[in-house]
Parts: structure tokens; sequence; C-alpha cells
């Protein structure tokens, strides 16, 4: 008689790893990215220290008193020079934010194991630019509201002539809302240039330049004609010096010359640079010359909230534009 011996093997249980959520997503980027942040966020709270201390400066009297530095002398100069890290820190995240976030993973080739089955493509990049660009937008918005908060006080305390109009490039460029949408253009740049050349340094190179021509021609061309300017109109008998003066201080300035008798725009005549003994023999140079009027044509401070909000919407569409593009550059490199 045969006995039959039945073997019973116990089934290992399988393992269902969860999906990669949006915590895992912010811890990985808190990983990889916390020097660039916190380096950026050191350099926004150093800044904003020395804009207190100009504001303090200016309130208690002391923002012409000399200063015991090489580079700026009095609190204006230190004003002046503060003011240029708001500027340019778009261009900080264009080159060390946005820059390297794709190409660095190309270069590395760690995007072969970053990007599986677990994480696309897609929803990584996504992670990334939600998660990165809500920090820049955080810290611009923070240092531009310091920097207004510091030529508030500037202007309470010195001569309406020495402070700030609305329309100078301190004051309008760090309106909150712009220093977003300035910092979001920058990175959204440099992950487009990142996504498309798949080299760092190159990258950086290109994000940098850009960033400033964008700046440059945006706000120093493309500003000046929102809308058409308004032209102030003054006889070239009198003081020459004053005739921008009656225009409000807070007028952003286009340009200016000279008109004939009909109206029409005409050239500057050189044989006038020439010294004169008195002002009314400068008039009449000008005037045996067919010159009669001064011209300015300018942008009343009034437009300055519009121009600000046009300028907004220019920035978006350039950040929309640039991010749809790298979002669909990295989906085609995945399939490929």
């Amino acid at each position: 008689m045969t006995t039959t011996t039945t073997t019973t093997t116990a089934e290992t249980p399988v393992r269902v790893r969860a999906a990669v959520g949006w915590g895992d997503l912010l811890w990985l980027t808190w990983r990889q990215h916390r020097w660039v942040i916190g380096g950026t966020a050191l350099v926004v709270a150093g800044t904003a220290a020395v804009m207190a201390l100009v504001r303090w400066m200016a309130l208690t009297g002391r923002i012409e008193q000399p200063l015991p530095l090489v580079v700026v002398t009095n609190g204006m100069q230190l004003v002046a020079m503060s003011a240029v890290v708001p500027w340019l820190l778009g261009m900080l995240f264009a080159a060390f934010w946005g820059a390297p976030l794709l190409s660095r993973e190309y270069e590395q080739r760690t995007h072969l194991v970053a990007w599986s089955q677990d994480l696309t493509a897609a929803r990584w990049l996504v992670g990334k630019l939600v998660l990165l660009g809500a920090a820049a937008a955080g810290l611009a918005a923070a240092l531009g509201a310091v920097t207004g908060w510091m030529i508030t006080g500037v202007n309470s305390a010195v001569d309406p002539d020495e402070g700030f109009g609305r329309s100078s490039p301190l004051v309008f460029d760090t309106a909150p809302a712009l220093q977003v949408v300035y910092a979001l253009f920058g990175f959204a740049l440099g992950v487009a240039l990142s996504a498309l050349i798949r080299r760092t340094m190159p990258a950086v190179a290109l994000a940098s330049i850009g960033f400033l021509v964008v700046r440059v021609l945006v706000g120093g061309v493309w500003r000046l004609y929102y809308q058409a300017p308004l032209r102030h109109i003054q006889p070239i008998s009198g003081s020459s010096s004053s005739y921008w003066a009656e225009v409000n201080r807070d007028a952003m300035y286009v340009q200016s010359g000279h008109l004939d008798a009909a109206g029409n725009v005409v050239e500057y005549p050189t044989d006038c640079v020439v010294r004169f003994d008195t002002e009314e023999e400068y008039d009449r140079c000008l005037t045996d010359r067919g010159i009669v009027e001064y011209f300015t044509d300018y942008q009343p401070a009034e437009r300055m909230t519009t121009f600000q909000f046009i300028e907004c919407l220019i920035f978006l569409v350039m950040v929309v534009g640039l991010l749809v593009l790298a979002y669909f550059r990295v989906r085609r490199s995945q399939r490929v």
C-alpha cells in the first residue's frame, strides 16, 4: 500500500507599491534643490535687512549722512545699489533654478531612473515646476514688498525732487506682482532652454543673457508705448531747463525735441551748441533756424497702474508659452 504525501506551498503576497504623490515630489524637490533655495532665501533676507536699514536711516534723518564704506558714500547710493537685487532676481531664477533643472538630469543620465514607470517625465516636470515656481514667486513677492516699503520711507523723508516717482524703474519694476512675473519668466526661460539644449552651462549662459535682453526690451522700449504718449509743448522763450518741471514728476519720460511753427519735429541745430552770454541769444539762435517750441512726450502718472497690469500680462503669456514648450519637449524626448 502506497502513501501519497501532499505538500502545500504558501503563496508569497504581492506587494503593491504606492504611486508617487505630491508629498514624495516635495521631498525630492527639497532634497535636490535645497542649497539653491536656501542660498536665494539668504540673498533675499540679506537684501531685506539692508533695505530695512535704509528705511530707518531715512526716517531718522540719516539718509544723506556719509557712510564708512568704499562703494557707497551715503544712504541714497545704498538705495540704488540695493534696488539692483530685485531687478536681477529673475536672472538668478533663470540661471540657477531653471537652466540646470532638466539639463543636469540629461547630462548625468539620471532621467533614466527618475522618469520610471512610477513617475512619468511629464508628472516629474509638472511637480518640479509647481513646487519650485511657488517658492520663486514667494521669494520675489516678499522682496518686492520690502523694496516698496523702503521706497515709501525714503520718499517721506527726502525732498520731493530727490525722491523716486511712480514711473522710475525702482518703483515700477519692484511692485510685488511684477516681481513675481519677472521671477516666473526667468525660471520658465531657464527650464525651456534646459529642455532644448540639454547642457547646463550653455543653458545657464543663454538664460542669463536672454532674461536681460527681454527685460531691457520690454522695460526700456515697449513700456514707453503701451498707450500713445501725451505731448507737452512750451515756447522756447524763457528758461529751457524748467519745461519738464511743468509735467508731473511721476510721469514717464518718452522723448523730447523741437518744433517749427507748423508743429513739425526738426533736428536740433548743432551750430547753436556754442556757449551764449545770455539765454535770449540762445533762443534767438533757435528761432533764426525756424525752431519756436520745445516738446516733451510722456506717459502720465495715472497710467502707471495700467502699465504694470499690461506688463504682467506680457510676461505671463511668455511664461505659459515657455512652460508649454518645455513640457512637450520633455514628453517627446521620453517617447523617443
